[in-house]
């Protein structure tokens, strides 16, 4: 009997002990589990929510930060540094190693980047300037094309200085400004980032321009989408296209910019990119803030519970036995007197 004890007792502590490393592994496994997801989004006025008539707009990362949240169920804090009329060689000047900012790429668990419209906007303002002969310089999209147009009803030859001008446009000088400034994006950011970037959409379809320089703007700008989608791997990003999502037929009354529908298109693709990244084994790794317990924890709990059932049983089988084993003593005890 003494021998029975003894095998009850091992198998109670071995269990206890079982129980007691699930529990601490339990608990270190919710204590990895991040309580917030950093989100940082850089960008131009798109990503700013610029509204040409004071409407509210709320901008995609705004939206793709609700929805994120929603999906995994734990905070998300977006960090919005878009700007209107920024563009690579701005960030790159303006942004780029500033400390806050520096410490907002480390940070981040998601970056977007929406930067490019504003390197060939600018270009087509100055080319403007040069077509027409203007000292001036041009504040806005609209008013240089509403100029030119002008110019090329009274002088149609125009036309063809504006096409030679505009296609002379430097491409090496985008995608130097552009690697700058993911070099010194991915220079910072952790390993486990998951970056989406927006390509660009011609900021000039719905201005009204003659068709040849608008063709002529096409090119320039599939040009500059090679060079964003060609980078991709090298930087470990994610490209969303911009007029393959529909943006084209969701613009406000100024030809250029996202109505709120068309910030919603771009969150929608964005989160589809994310999608991807997280279903992806070869991927990008799970950022070390990402969201949910995960089947790891589930099985801890499993097997703590488990543990605990089975001590349970034990522990009543083995006091079942001594109550039964008192009953046999006091009953020789009683046949001895």
């Amino acid at each position: 009997m003494l021998r029975l004890r003894d095998i009850f007792t091992k198998i109670t502590v071995s269990v206890m002990i079982t129980v007691f490393v699930s529990v601490c592994c339990e608990g270190e496994v919710r204590a990895a589990q991040p309580q917030k997801l950093w989100y940082l989004a850089v960008g131009d006025s798109i990503a700013n929510g610029y509204s040409c008539d004071d409407k509210e707009i709320s901008p995609y990362p705004e939206l793709v930060r609700r929805q994120y949240a929603r999906k995994k169920g734990i905070p998300v804090e977006l960090t919005n540094i878009a700007k209107n009329g920024l563009s690579t060689a701005r960030f790159n000047a303006s942004k780029l190693g500033e400390q806050d900012v520096s410490e907002c790429i480390r940070t981040a668990d998601i970056i977007t980047v929406t930067i490019g419209a504003n390197d060939l906007i600018d270009a087509f303002k100055t080319a403007c300037q040069d077509v027409l002969g203007r000292e001036e310089r041009f504040w806005n999209m609209s008013d240089a094309v509403e100029m030119l147009h002008a110019e090329m009803k009274a002088h149609p030859m125009l036309v063809l200085k504006a096409v030679a001008v505009i296609a002379d446009w430097d491409y090496d000088a985008f995608e130097e400004n552009y690697c700058t400034m993911m070099d010194g994006i991915t220079g910072e950011a952790k390993p486990s980032v998951r970056m989406v970037v927006t390509d660009i959409y011609n900021p000039t379809a719905g201005l009204g321009m003659p068709g040849t320089l608008d063709m002529v703007v096409d090119s320039i700008i599939g040009k500059m989408n090679s060079i964003i989608r060609d980078h991709a791997a090298e930087y470990g990003y994610r490209v969303v296209g911009l007029e393959e999502a529909g943006i084209s037929s969701h613009i406000q009354k100024d030809g250029l910019h996202p109505t709120e529908d068309g910030q919603q298109l771009i969150a929608d693709a964005v989160l589809r990119e994310l999608e991807l990244m997280e279903q992806d084994p070869e991927g990008t790794p799970e950022p070390g803030t990402s969201g949910g317990r995960g089947v790891h924890a589930g099985l801890w709990d499993i097997m703590a519970l488990s543990g605990m059932a089975v001590t349970g049983i034990l522990l009543i089988i083995l006091g079942v036995w001594k109550g039964k084993r008192r009953e046999k003593e006091d009953e020789n005890i009683t046949d001895g007197n």
